[in-house]
């Protein structure tokens, strides 16, 4: 999100760095309530965004994405970020899940 300025569904984000639901939903949390993350509902969607505009905080996001890739690790989740985003219906995500190992756990 450092990268793109999208915002994100925590699906998206299940899908997109394929880690489990539960976790994700633990962090994002956690990133919400340090104040780095802004929250907006629309139905049954939750969607996550970097707070912007603060300068600290635009420092940081410069600093995280200025961090060596020596395993392509960060690449391939932006790849897999911006390959998941094309799934939006009308800009906003509406499919849940796609991963089925991802999507059964957190059933």
């Amino acid at each position: 999100m450092a990268e793109t300025g999208e915002e994100a569904c925590l699906c998206e984000l299940v899908d997109s760095l394929l880690e489990p639901q539960y976790k994700l939903s633990r962090h994002v949390k956690t990133l919400r309530q340090a104040g780095l993350l802004s929250a907006e509902k629309d139905g049954r969607w939750v969607y996550h965004r970097l707070v912007r505009g603060v300068r600290y905080l635009e420092l940081a996001y410069d600093m995280l994405r200025a961090l060596p890739d020596v395993d392509g690790l960060f690449a391939q989740d932006l790849r897999n970020f911006r390959e998941r985003m094309c799934l939006r219906e009308g800009g906003r995500c509406r499919v849940g899940i796609q991963t089925a190992s991802l999507a059964a756990e957190g059933a």
